[in-house]
């Protein structure tokens, strides 16, 4: 099937290769060390937490790498004013804050991360909510 009208808009983006071979060193590190990683970034990566028209552009290969890596506990990301949220597969959060200036309240928060979970106190139009890690 032909791609969403609106899927590479010009305000997206992609990660590319030479980021994506960063972003794989720094798991295959998180890894070798027994750490759990927290990936921020503008941009969601995952549509189920956003909207097909918000996430980069080369998410299908991003997501596919970060599958392959049980060290990454959560993506926290923005970019898509309503927010959203979702667990992949493999336990991995994927989290996108609402928008400060479309929320009558605001939307702001504070991530905690504990050994067991990871928690999100929000404020004004935030839920909070508590993430479990795997």
């Amino acid at each position: 099937s032909p791609p969403h009208p609106l899927r590479f808009v010009p305000f997206n983006g992609a990660i590319g290769a030479r980021q994506m071979e960063w972003l794989r060193g720094e798991l295959e590190e998180a890894t070798r060390n027994n750490e759990k990683a927290i990936i921020m970034t503008h941009i969601p990566l995952d549509p189920k937490a956003a909207s097909l028209k918000t996430v980069i552009w080369d998410y299908p290969e991003v997501t596919s790498m970060l599958g392959k890596y049980d060290c990454v506990s959560l993506v926290l990301a923005g970019h898509y004013h309503p927010g959203g949220y979702t667990v992949n597969g493999n336990g991995c959060h994927h989290l996108t804050i609402h928008g400060s200036l479309t929320h009558e309240h605001g939307s702001y928060g504070v991530v905690n991360v504990y050994g067991d979970r990871i928690t999100l106190h929000g404020e004004g139009d935030l839920p909070s909510r508590s993430m479990t890690l795997h």
